[in-house]
């Protein structure tokens, strides 16, 4: 094909001439590339690790570079024109600059986290800047014995193809980043492509080359391209992209393998690899340790989400180094690590390195956090199967946090089994007339001189069988099963009745607390409850408050509301226990109910020592005061926490220091009937 010359202000314009063959090469090429740089693209979205992801990327702004490069001085190679030419080398060189800039832009977008619409334009507009200074950049290295002119038109068009070109190849790129079928994977290479050889032949056509009309009797009988050496380059492109291809096909199964058995994040076995290990490998094991991260949907709030999913990688870096050979770790949900142990003997040493190793703090963004571990751990006296382990660190695990957010507990077959489930179950329900269930009483006393002790009713549970059995264990089973009312009433009515015939012998007290199960939140007549055993019992309604945790209420805010408002109406207290632990602290305190908040212990456990835990309680101290409600913390412990909370003005303190929950006629004696019970030798 050829495009005719002719004569303006002597100059005379050339004729150009392409070879259709090569031209279509050059397409096929950029359909190529494009393919190539589709599948790295791909495998870099795959990567959970962000240095491996970081060498695909790369990988993929290099092949996708490579082939607008190459497609370019290909299309340049169906160039004619009937006089000499010779390319510049450097320029030839510099002209993959913007198009591998432009191509690393593409792929940075793509794979952060929270990019938008508008993020892809602005994208798009830098990376199209890019193709067009590398394909005019190249057409500045042709050497010729004559100017170029350019029209500018056809040059804005061809800027104009590029980054609408380039807007497409993002969009594609963010469609394509999963994997896809392959005839997808064919149409989006030929759109792709298309474009890129669009804007290169259009920019061709915004080009003019002309010579002085005295130099028109020196033209070639036959015109040339004067490339030959720039075949070598072009065709070593076209091989290491070729190599990619193959790379790729070798490879493709190892790397499916991987990703469907290894967690994207951390890279360690998934779910699927310990299924697979479980139904191949049955084989024994000596124990097991079920690890759970805590906090993280509090670090994604504070943060943002990469702090939590930084906190699980720089864990699971910590607990894979203290593993070795005799050591099996999977990394299975989001937040949970599982190790199995064939030797008995590390156990210790494993718990001690996980310790160590844990407890360190963490970096996000420049501040220094830590944050709480739960362990459930199974150390049978005999060889068990790796699927019976795997049960019994799930069930101490879950036993241990019931207990507290951080607690480390061992699987014992007489008190964890699903057996004993079974019969606590069966039994529940006959342990109130049977005089199972007792209601213990814990001081919540004031920090200040003055002021009356009040009291938590908590429930404890003596079964005939197994003895004491933790609120920890049979609290979670109550309300599964359906016996949450039956025990809130019995609970209700025994504080009501014991606190009546406390104030009918004359002792005063500031209140009595009982708590209250999310879970009345959404069933019927929970208020109606409350009121009879107000009614049925004489207790005075303003000594009674319902305490209700902040985790607990979050997920049936609307129903807290509307139940805690008609009891507040009826002169009930209403206090937020474990304050600071739920997500939307602000939040309830503004729109619940309620006259008193409950530090929890943990913000209190390096306090006073440690400065961003003081300043974080005298700020909740004084926020809570600011709005009139009262504080109590819990947790109190020794002396020194207990003198610092009271320079604080913390209103309560609650904890070990003063007394643990203690039967009703104990709590009497060393609290009701005791001048000085602070100093009682009793409580001593």
């Amino acid at each position: 094909m050829k495009v005719n010359g002719n004569m303006n202000d002597n100059l005379y314009t050339l004729i150009h001439f392409y070879d259709w063959r090569i031209v279509a090469l050059s397409i096929l090429i950029a359909v190529f590339g494009s393919f190539v740089t589709l599948e790295i693209h791909r495998m870099a979205g795959e990567q959970g690790k962000r240095l491996k992801k970081n060498v695909w990327i790369t990988a993929g702004a290099v092949a996708m570079g490579l082939s607008i490069w190459s497609m370019h001085y290909v299309g340049m190679a169906a160039f004619e024109l009937r006089i000499p030419l010779s390319y510049d080398p450097v320029l030839t060189a510099v002209s993959f600059i913007p198009a591998l800039l432009s191509a690393f832009i593409a792929f940075y977008v793509l794979h952060k986290k929270d990019w938008r619409f508008m993020t892809i334009i602005i994208a798009g507009g830098f990376m199209g800047l890019g193709i067009t200074s590398m394909h005019y950049t190249g057409m500045e290295a042709i050497q010729f014995a004559g100017v170029r002119e350019y029209n500018f038109g056809m040059f804005f068009l061809s800027f104009i193809i590029a980054v609408s070109a380039s807007i497409a190849a993002l969009l594609i790129f963010s469609f394509m980043k999963t994997n896809r079928r392959f005839s997808q994977k064919i149409g989006a290479s030929l759109l792709l492509g298309a474009a890129i050889s669009g804007m290169h032949y259009t920019g061709m056509e915004a080009t003019s080359y002309c010579i002085p009309s005295s130099m028109t009797a020196q033209l070639l009988p036959a015109p040339e391209s004067g490339i030959d050496w720039l075949w070598a380059g072009v065709s070593f492109a076209v091989f290491v992209m070729f190599s990619f291809v193959v790379f790729f096909i070798y490879n493709e199964r190892r790397w499916s393998i991987q990703t469907k058995y290894r967690n994207p994040l951390t890279g360690l076995p998934n779910q699927r690899s310990l299924e697979d290990t479980l139904l191949k490998d049955r084989g024994s094991a000596r124990f097991a340790v079920m690890i759970h991260i805590e906090h993280i949907p509090k670090l994604n709030e504070t943060f943002g989400y990469q702090a939590g999913d930084a906190v699980i990688q720089e864990a699971a870096a910590r607990i894979e180094q203290v593993t070795n050979r005799h050591l099996m770790l999977f990394h299975l949900e989001n937040r949970k690590f599982l190790i199995f142990g064939t030797l008995a003997a590390s156990l210790d040493k494993l718990l001690i390195e996980l310790k160590a190793a844990l407890d360190q703090s963490y970096t996000i963004f420049g501040d220094q956090v830590t944050n709480d571990f739960s362990l459930g751990i199974t150390k049978p006296q005999s060889l068990k199967s790796k699927q019976q382990l795997m049960k019994e660190a799930e069930r101490a695990l879950q036993l241990a946090r019931s207990e507290g957010l951080g607690q480390w507990l061992f699987y014992h077959p007489e008190s964890h089994s699903d057996e004993r489930e079974r019969q606590l179950m069966e039994d529940c329900p006959w342990s109130f007339s049977q005089g199972q269930i007792h209601v213990y009483y814990q001081p919540k006393v004031p920090l200040a001189s003055e002021g009356l002790v009040a009291a938590e009713a908590l429930v404890r549970w003596e079964h005939p069988v197994y003895g004491w059995v933790s609120p920890g264990e049979f609290m979670p089973l109550i309300e599964k099963y359906g016996y949450i009312t039956l025990l809130t009433r019995h609970v209700l009515y025994e504080a009501c009745r014991k606190g009546k015939a406390w104030l009918d012998q004359g002792f005063d007290f500031e209140h009595i607390s009982v708590n209250l199960s999310p879970l009345h939140f959404q069933l019927e007549g929970t208020s109606d409850m409350v009121q009879a055993a107000l009614r049925d019992t004489g207790f005075p309604p303003e000594k009674l408050e319902l305490e209700i945790t902040e985790s607990g209420t979050i997920e049936q805010l609307n129903g807290a509301t509307r139940l805690l408002k008609v009891l507040t109406e009826q002169g009930i207290r209403i206090s937020l226990d474990d304050f600071g632990t739920g997500f939307s602290s602000l939040t309830h305190l503004r729109s619940l109910p309620i006259h008193t908040v409950k530090l929890d212990r943990s913000f209190i456990f390096e306090v006073p020592g440690t400065i961003k835990d003081e300043k974080m309680v005298a700020l909740i101290i004084q926020l809570a005061h600011s709005l009139g409600l009262h504080v109590v913390t819990e947790g109190v412990e020794t002396e020194t926490q207990a003198s610092w909370l009271t320079e604080q003005n913390s209103d309560y303190g609650q904890g070990f220091l003063y007394s643990p929950a203690v039967p009703a006629e104990q709590f009497e004696t060393l609290w009701l009937n005791n001048e000085d019970p602070l100093n009682s030798e009793e409580r001593r």
